[in-house]
């Protein structure tokens, strides 16, 4: 009977182990990631956001959180992402302030860009906010440029495998155990 429930109890702890959310690194500067998404989004030269820039988007002018913002030289192109750590508390407030400065500047600024560079407005109107463990991240790129870009962000921060957990930890142990009293 002991061993049964030793058994159960070892294939039910992995099980709510999976249950959990992802665990993703939360170590990684932001800048790093922006540059190494840049490159994976194709981005030639990105230039860096400076703080004004960064003010108007996070809404914060005395202190700046910790955010890297790119985009594109190229005065014909939208291209935009940036990638804004936050505390595990504030990770959704700065995705809401990230989602809503999305929204105001597509809608502020569509008719202008309808009107100079209309091959450009889809970009900003299908314009993502993702998060990452600690990480919100958001990206105004072509769909394939985008794609590439969040795989490059999601594979740098490298969820934490399952295996690695101490809840799988533990049932190695059991297993190991029962495996060696069962002989």
């Amino acid at each position: 009977m002991k061993r049964t429930l030793l058994v159960l109890l070892a294939l039910c702890l992995p099980a709510l182990s999976a249950c959990r959310a992802k665990a993703y690194r939360n170590d990684v500067a932001p800048q790093t990631l922006a540059l190494l998404g840049a490159e994976a989004a194709g981005m030639e030269a990105p230039v860096f956001a400076g703080a004004d820039e960064l003010a108007e988007i996070t809404g914060q002018r005395e202190e700046l959180p910790d955010i890297a913002v790119c985009y594109a030289a190229d005065g014909n192109s939208l291209d935009e992402f940036g990638v804004w750590r936050a505390g595990s508390d504030d990770i959704k407030a700065a995705a809401s302030l990230l989602r809503a400065y999305l929204s105001s500047t597509y809608e502020n600024n569509r008719a202008y860009y309808d009107s100079y560079i209309p091959a450009e407005t889809p970009k900003l109107r299908d314009a993502e906010v993702r998060v990452y463990g600690a990480y919100a991240v958001y990206a105004i790129l072509s769909p394939e440029s985008r794609e590439r870009f969040f795989s490059k962000i999601e594979t740098e921060l490298a969820p934490v495998s399952p295996e690695n957990t101490r809840d799988w930890q533990i049932a190695r142990v059991f297993f190991g155990k029962l495996t060696k009293y069962s002989q």
